[in-house]
């Protein structure tokens, strides 16, 4: 316990001056210990994982049509569909000093309905950075952009925040799977596997004045070769070329 003790560092004035005072009289154990325990026990707070176990049951009742799919424009579809599953989460982070830390997070799922089990998957990886009022993130992560009133997904790439914590402005750049992520794109990324992945750019403006107001602008620009379809149909207006960028303004 006192070599533990002795390897903390963010500890007051009083703390340190008790840790000494045990240090001084177990020196001969603690001698006998040697240096490397002190090490490895301040390595292991470095590094922490959690994680949850979730049961969740989904069951579906709706009907739709393909508005992409030319054979089925009057065709209406209905899916009855029920999921039972449980789903374990890991979430390790490691500390590799006082500004970066890296995380990941690891799902498995028990399809309880079909005595299947899934594969243990990693979700997420990527390394954060803190500098004063500036967070930098690295990897495959969620980019938490505009409340996720649009995009609630996972992206590779960057984003880079900084300001107060009143006003931040939010920068993110990467790509973003839509054959997993947008359900509604499913079809068409099937078909084109090489294309199924989309640019991703966003600026947000976000202020928050800690009590009650909480006002957000944010510009989102997709760009893939997939909404560049004569099934999926997005057209310039007053022009019959498809185009392959997608704008979304959120206030």
């Amino acid at each position: 316990m006192v070599a533990k003790a002795m390897a903390k560092q963010d500890v007051s004035a009083a703390d340190k001056a008790l840790i000494d005072k045990l240090a001084a009289e177990f020196a001969t154990e603690l001698d006998s210990l040697g240096v490397r325990v002190a090490n490895l026990e301040r390595n292991a707070d470095k590094v922490k994982f959690t994680g949850k176990l979730r049961w969740q049951y989904d069951s579906e009742r709706y009907k739709h049509n393909h508005p992409w799919n030319k054979a089925a424009d009057k065709t209406t579809y209905r899916d009855d569909s029920n999921g039972n599953y449980v789903m374990f989460r890991l979430t390790p982070t490691a500390q590799i000093n006082d500004h970066w830390q890296v995380r990941a997070r690891i799902d498995a799922k028990d399809f309880t309905n079909s005595d299947s089990t899934g594969t243990p998957t990693l979700k997420r990886a990527w390394v954060v950075g803190n500098y004063g009022n500036t967070r930098i993130q690295i990897g495959k992560f969620h980019p938490y952009v505009d409340t996720e009133l649009i995009m609630d997904n996972v992206i590779s790439g960057a984003q880079v925040s900084f300001g107060s914590k009143v006003f931040k402005t939010i920068a993110t750049a990467g790509r973003f799977d839509l054959y997993n992520d947008w359900p509604y794109m499913y079809t068409l990324a099937k078909e084109s596997p090489n294309d199924n992945v989309s640019n991703y750019q966003s600026l947000s403006f976000d202020y928050n004045n800690q009590k009650n107001l909480e006002l957000t602008a944010t510009h989102h620009h997709y760009n893939s070769s997939l909404f560049n379809s004569d099934r999926f149909g997005y057209k310039n207006a007053g022009d019959t070329s498809f185009v392959d960028d997608a704008n979304i303004f959120c206030f």
